[in-house]
């Protein structure tokens, strides 16, 4: 009898411990500086939201900087399990996610969050599957817009022919091109340099790169437009996502989709009002901050919507893509 009762308490003792025996601990490489923004104000406070409310499941351990993976290898990291959360921009990976340009597209979008919320849905619609076939999402998200950004006013906003300007990416290096303007393909971390030293006229980037590179010792002419941006990713490698118990899935999935992309965007939303702000706070003589008239908003647009166009017939399924996300997109903005 006392044998049984031992079973009986065994028994009932295995099925009161959860389904993960031990902890689960996930390599998040951050692959930017631990002091930096987003290091610090998202993606570790991410990372440890993760871990409070795993109770015990998961521990999300970041590694900053480019300790244990970099922009360039961070995609082959993951999906090498070398790390098991990825973060970065997908046009770095050239080819593998054209797809996913559709709201990084000059006048496409003017916000992050929204611009965020309508990247996931569209992904969720599987109209993205073909890219990320290996790939589990846990955040979809668009940086926000680049504008233009000068050592000294344009002669004419008609035209910028006859000025050098460093591209932030694709997107604003087509936009540059559309409006008669040669684009730079320079190094963030080297615009400073080069618009100090006159090698630049300016530079196509959102506010949120003027803290980070002390941008607004070098320019003073800032014309706000909506000449591009980039698609941005946090995710795991689909294979090992499926790998681990439904305990653990199901935390994960609480800090993923479309409220996590609504966040992120809104965050870098904040980080661009957070550094205009910055740029105002400064008061310096002669500084303009210059909204397009409506007649030159619509030039800018007329110029630059062949790249749009081009896009659209260059992609598979880029035309479906496209309208798909600007209907999604007008939908998150109707409050749908």
């Amino acid at each position: 009898m006392k044998i049984w009762k031992l079973v009986l308490v065994g028994v009932l003792a295995a099925a009161a411990m959860p389904a993960t025996a031990e902890e689960v601990v996930l390599k998040f490489a951050t692959t930017n500086a631990p002091q930096s923004r987003l290091v610090s104000t998202n993606l570790k406070p991410f990372a440890q939201r993760i871990t409070d409310d795993s109770k015990g499941l998961i521990k999300v351990e970041t590694y900053d900087g480019q300790s244990i993976a970099n922009q360039a290898n961070h995609l082959d990291r993951t999906l090498a399990d070398v790390i098991q959360i990825g973060w970065g921009l997908t046009s770095t990976f050239g080819g593998k996610f054209p797809r996913s340009d559709a709201g990084a597209l000059p006048f496409v979008s003017d916000d992050s969050e929204s611009a965020s919320v309508a990247f996931w849905r569209v992904y969720k619609k599987g109209l993205l599957d073909a890219e990320y076939s290996d790939i589990h999402p846990l955040i979809l998200s668009y940086l926000t817009q680049a504008g233009l950004h000068m050592r000294k006013p344009a002669k004419t906003l008609d035209n910028l022919e006859g000025y050098k300007l460093v591209a932030s990416g694709w997107a604003t290096g087509q936009a540059i091109t559309k409006l008669g303007a040669a684009p730079l393909t320079i190094p963030l971390n080297e615009m400073y340099e080069a618009i100090s030293r006159g090698t630049a006229d300016g530079a196509t980037v959102s506010w949120t790169s003027f803290n980070p590179f002390k941008l607004a010792e070098v320019t003073s002419y800032h014309v706000e437009a909506a000449l591009g941006t980039a698609p941005a990713f946090v995710y795991m490698a689909k294979k090992k996502y499926a790998s681990y118990p439904a305990d653990v899935r199901a935390v994960l999935d609480r800090h993923a989709g479309e409220a996590e992309a609504r966040r992120f965007g809104a965050w870098w939303d904040n980080e661009k009002n957070t550094g205009r702000a910055d740029v105002i706070a400064r008061n310096d003589a002669g500084r303009q901050i210059v909204q397009l008239t409506p007649a030159q908003a619509e030039n800018w647009k007329k110029r630059t919507a062949v790249i749009q166009e081009e896009w659209a017939k260059g992609v598979p399924d880029g035309a479906k893509v496209l309208a798909a996300y600007k209907a999604e997109l007008a939908n998150v903005k109707a409050g749908k």
